[in-house]
């Protein structure tokens, strides 16, 4: 993702020649490189890291509601997939923001 976000703007430069041979398919060869601010992307990526494993957790508690209907056993039973999940977020976390 990061890659993405750092070189969004390449990426019409590759659709117009996209092997280098010098075409201009889109018109869009020429297109100056500007990429996006570097500083931001890690706080993004945080960011959307933390929205997906509260959203994660949130529609797993939703879809276990009919098939478990006590609370306590609910969470229970998503406390450990929830642990694990938030384990590797975790890492990401570290990877991403170091």
């Amino acid at each position: 993702m990061g890659g993405f976000l750092g070189n969004y703007s390449y990426v019409l430069n590759v659709l117009s020649d996209p092997l280098g041979y010098g075409w201009n398919i889109f018109g869009t060869a020429n297109v100056l490189f500007n990429p996006f601010h570097p500083e931001v992307i890690p706080l993004i990526q945080g960011l959307l890291l933390l929205t997906g494993l509260y959203f994660g957790i949130s529609r797993v508690n939703l879809s276990l509601t009919g098939l478990i209907f006590d609370p306590l056993k609910r969470k229970k039973a998503i406390l450990f997939p929830a642990l694990f999940a938030f384990a590797v977020v975790n890492i990401f976390l570290k990877l991403y923001l170091g």
